[in-house]
C-alpha cells in the first residue's frame, strides 16, 4: 500500500491496516514495488483465529502463515501432569484408549520411568482421534479401534476434561494430565476483541464452538454482531450443527478437515 501525505491515512483505513506495521517514509518508498513480494502471497490480508481447545500448535497454522496469512491460536492452554506413576492395567482388558496427544506422550514417559517395555502390554492401543493415532505412530504402534467391547474391557487413559464424561462401568481410568487456561491468554484477548484486525474465525471441531462462546462471553462482546461481520469456517458438519445450535452461521464448511481444502476457502470466501 503506497500514498501521500493527503492520502495516507484514507489508504490505511481503506486497507484495514493495524499495528504492528511498517511505514516508509521519502526516496525509500520508491522500493515499495521491488520489495512488497509478501503482499503477493495468496492469502495476504487473512487474519485468521484459530478457536483453540488443546495446548500444542495446531496442524494448519504454519502453513496457512507460509502463504501469507497472519495467524493467532487462541486460547493458550498449560499441562499438568497429574500421575507419574505407570497404572496397573487388569488382565481383562483387550484395549488401552488414549483421549488425547498429551495423554499417549505421558503414557509412555511413566513407561519408560517404570523400566517397563512395551511389549509387555498385551492389550492393543488406540484412540477415536486422527490427531491421537498420529502420536500413537511416532511411538511405532501402528492404533487400533476395537469395536463390540464391553466397557469392562476397555481402559482410558486421558485428561480430566474427557475422563469425567465417561460412564462408571468402565474397567479403568487413568488421569494423565489437566489442562489449564492460561493466565497469559487475558493480554491476548485484548488483540481479539479490541483490535478489529480478525476478519476470520476458523473452528476445527464442535468442541472450538463451546470455547468461542466462552471466550466471547468472558470479553463481553454481543457475539452475533461481532461473528457477522468476520468469516466463519468449520471444519466438518458436526462443528457446523454446534455453531448453529448457538444461532451463528458459517460462511464455509469443508468437506475435507485438511490443508488443501481450508487454503482454499480462505482465498475465495
Amino acid at each position: 500500500m503506497s500514498g501521500t501525505l493527503a492520502t495516507i491515512v484514507e489508504e490505511a483505513e481503506k486497507y484495514n491496516v493495524h499495528n504492528p506495521a511498517i511505514t516508509l517514509v521519502g526516496n525509500v518508498s520508491s522500493l515499495y514495488e521491488k520489495l512488497n513480494w509478501f503482499e503477493k502471497k495468496y492469502l495476504h490480508g487473512r487474519y485468521a483465529w484459530i478457536v483453540k481447545t488443546a495446548p500444542g500448535a495446531g496442524r494448519f497454522a504454519s502453513e496457512l502463515r507460509e502463504y501469507g496469512a497472519e495467524v493467532l491460536e487462541y486460547p493458550r492452554y498449560t499441562i499438568e501432569w497429574e500421575n507419574k506413576e505407570f497404572p496397573e492395567i487388569p488382565e481383562t482388558i483387550e484395549q488401552i484408549l488414549f483421549h488425547s496427544p498429551d495423554s499417549v506422550r505421558i503414557f509412555f514417559q511413566a513407561l519408560k520411568h517404570a523400566g517397563k517395555d512395551i511389549r509387555s502390554i498385551s492389550c492393543s492401543l488406540g484412540s477415536e482421534s486422527r490427531r491421537t493415532n498420529d502420536e500413537l505412530k511416532n511411538y511405532g504402534i501402528i492404533p487400533a479401534f476395537l469395536e463390540g467391547l464391553q466397557p469392562q474391557q476397555i481402559f482410558h487413559a486421558g485428561p480430566q476434561e474427557k475422563l469425567k464424561s465417561l460412564p462408571d462401568k468402565t474397567a479403568g481410568k487413568w488421569l494423565t494430565h489437566t489442562i489449564e487456561r492460561s493466565a497469559s491468554a487475558e493480554e491476548v484477548a485484548g488483540h481479539i476483541f479490541e483490535e478489529e484486525y480478525i476478519n476470520t474465525v476458523i473452528l476445527p471441531s464442535a468442541q472450538s464452538v463451546a470455547v468461542l462462546a466462552e471466550e466471547l462471553k468472558r470479553a463481553g462482546v454481543k457475539s452475533r454482531s461481532w461473528l457477522k461481520q468476520r468469516e466463519i469456517i468449520c471444519f466438518g458438519p458436526a462443528t457446523e450443527k454446534a455453531l448453529r445450535e448457538n444461532g451463528w452461521y458459517s460462511n464455509k464448511t469443508l468437506d475435507e478437515p485438511d490443508i488443501a481444502h481450508l487454503i482454499q476457502a480462505l482465498h475465495y470466501i
